[in-house]
């Protein structure tokens, strides 16, 4: 986890109110995942975060 904290890209990611708002919403309810699947900034925070925990 200490090396996703330390990755700017994804901090700066973190930082967005948007980015921010799409992660509340599917960790309350994980099915909404599909509704940022056009969100080009919440893709990217989710495939930098996949690949960090090796998935």
């Amino acid at each position: 986890m200490a090396d996703v904290l330390q990755d700017p890209e994804i901090m700066g990611y973190l930082q967005d109110p948007e980015v921010q708002a799409a992660l509340q919403d599917i960790m309350s309810n994980p099915g909404n995942m599909s509704k940022y699947q056009g969100n080009p900034k919440v893709v990217k925070v989710f495939e930098k975060l996949n690949s960090k925990f090796g998935r």
